[in-house]
Formats: C-alpha cells, sequence, structure tokens
C-alpha cells in the first residue's frame, strides 16, 4: 500500500492569490487531503477543510465552520464515495442573519450489474433549520433543504434526476410553507462539434429547444410552492418524437394557481402583464395557461397560433 499526503504549495503561487487564501483560510493551509492506496489501486481518503472567513471589501461578514469528508475511490473503474459535513455558515451584515447549520452530504457512483460502460450516481444533501432574521420582515424565515440527485451513464445517453425540496418552512404570513422542483433530463452521450458550434451561437431557449429536437434529449420540469391560502404549479416537458426519420419536437407548459394565494403574495407582481395580455386566464379561483408544440404547430390555452 501507499499514502499520499496532499495540500497546497502556497509559494509557487502569486503574492495576490497567497493573500486571497491566507485571509480565507485564516493563515491556515485551505486543505489537508490524506489517501492511502492498496495494490487494487482502491484508496481510502479523508479531507479536512478548515474554517473558512467570508468577507467583503475586507469587512469580515462571516465563517463556515471546518467541514470534514471521508471515502472511498476506486481509480481502476473510476467510482467511489464521498460522506461528511459541510461546516455550520454564519453571516451577518446590517441586512440581516443568515444561519445554515451543519450540512450532511453523501456522493457515490458504482458500476451497475458490473458493466464496464454503465455508470450509476447519486448526491443527498440535507440541512435543517436554515434560519434568516432580519428586523425588516415580521418573523423569522426558518426551513429545512434537501438535495438528491441521481444520474446514469452509458454509452449511449445521460439521465439525470434531480429534487430539491424546501420542507416545514415558516415564513412571514405563511407565504411560503413548501417548494418542490423537479428536473428529468436524457441526452445522448455524443454531440458533433457541428452542432455545438451552431448551438453557441443560438439564445438559450432556442439553444434548448434546438438540442431536444436535433439531438433527440427529453426533458420534465416540475415546480410546486405551497402557502397559506393555496399553491402554484408548473409543469413543464419536451421530447422529440420520431416521425418520418426526422425529430418532431412536441413541447407542454401549463400552470394552474390558486387566486386568492397569488393576489395576496408578490407573485401577483409578476403574474400581471401576462393576465392583462389574457396569456393568463382567469376564473373565480385560478390562474390558468396552457401552451404546446407539437411540430409546426404551437397553442396557447386551446387556442391555435399563426405560423
Amino acid at each position: 500500500s501507499s499514502r499520499w499526503q496532499v495540500n497546497v504549495e502556497q509559494t509557487s503561487l502569486s503574492t495576490d492569490i497567497q493573500h486571497i487564501i491566507s485571509k480565507l483560510f485564516s493563515n491556515k493551509p485551505p486543505f489537508d487531503l490524506d489517501i492511502t492506496f492498496d495494490f487494487n489501486a482502491q484508496g481510502n481518503y479523508q479531507l479536512n477543510i478548515p474554517q473558512t472567513v467570508i468577507s467583503e471589501f475586507d469587512q469580515q461578514l462571516g465563517t463556515i465552520a471546518p467541514s470534514h469528508f471521508s471515502g472511498v475511490i476506486n481509480l481502476n473503474q473510476q467510482i467511489g464515495n464521498i460522506e461528511g459535513t459541510i461546516g455550520e455558515i454564519i453571516i451577518k451584515n446590517n441586512n440581516g442573519h443568515l444561519h445554515i447549520p451543519t450540512t450532511d452530504v453523501y456522493a457515490d457512483s458504482e458500476r451497475e450489474n458490473n458493466g464496464a460502460n454503465s455508470i450509476k450516481r447519486k448526491v443527498n444533501l440535507r440541512t435543517e433549520k436554515i434560519t434568516y432574521k432580519s428586523a425588516q420582515l415580521s418573523n423569522d424565515i426558518n426551513f429545512h433543504l434537501n438535495l438528491h440527485i441521481k444520474q446514469q451513464l452509458n454509452k449511449a445517453y445521460s439521465h439525470s434526476n434531480i429534487n430539491l425540496n424546501v420542507d416545514d418552512a415558516i415564513t412571514p404570513k405563511q407565504m411560503i410553507k413548501a417548494i418542490s422542483i423537479k428536473l428529468d433530463y436524457q441526452e445522448p452521450i455524443k454531440m458533433t462539434h457541428q452542432h455545438q458550434d451552431t448551438l453557441n451561437k443560438q439564445s438559450m431557449m432556442h439553444m434548448l429547444l434546438q438540442q431536444l429536437e436535433k439531438n433527440h434529449s427529453s426533458l420534465k420540469f416540475a415546480l410546486n410552492i405551497i402557502g397559506k391560502k393555496g399553491q402554484i404549479d408548473l409543469q413543464a416537458t419536451a421530447d422529440p418524437k420520431r416521425i418520418a426519420k426526422t425529430n418532431k419536437l412536441q413541447a407542454h407548459v401549463s400552470l394552474v394557481a390558486d387566486k386568492n394565494y397569488v393576489d395576496a403574495t408578490p407573485f401577483i407582481l409578476l403574474l400581471s402583464p401576462y393576465i392583462k395580455r389574457n396569456v393568463l386566464l382567469v376564473n373565480n379561483t385560478k390562474y390558468q395557461f396552457n401552451a404546446s408544440i407539437n411540430g409546426s404547430e404551437a397553442t396557447l390555452n386551446g387556442v391555435t397560433l399563426p405560423d
């Protein structure tokens, strides 16, 4: 077996960079990594990061407590795991006080069914009772945060699934009690240089739609916000269908929001322009919106749009 100890040789860095690192980590090394490998190229490691100082214009705003991680890595199979904690974060300024308790982190990657060309990865992150205090608020904001990421890779495609949840939230007037964000995305692994050059010249939205259509990628997105008086639900899907040897993009976006909830929150300021243009339909209890693309045909709230 062999043992490696890794740190930053700061004397090889410029004076400015050395000053930044020294200030961030209070004159301590920015990290300490200790790895022990066996003869099968499998290693056990420990990573320690000291307290980090958060500053702005030479004024200290807060700190990140020491973080500690450990895990296993296999160089031959390019898999491994990491488990540990991100230290407590405290930030204070004239506007308020943010407190993020210790965050638990776990991530791993493994070969599926011992296959050489299929890898599964996952990341889990959880922080309980994040708190923000400010004299400008009627009460403190508290919530739990959970992040779950899964990814599957093989020769043909990459499939990613992301879930971000804000739970047990306490906010002024209970405007927000919970938030759920879900993203499911699948795309081919390979992309030609010609296609990449084309994408670089397009707007972000055009780029996304073009990539979905030409690359036969699929996307599903969901956003749900729950408050005391109701909720907002946004759904979006895009999936090119193979028809007559061409990819025909099919996409759909829908929004349903409880009127009593939206009217009592700042969300009404975001939606008002669309309400005035009749993009958002209004009835006694709901705001609603539906848009679809089916190849060259597009509809808005059930009405076909002109070419």
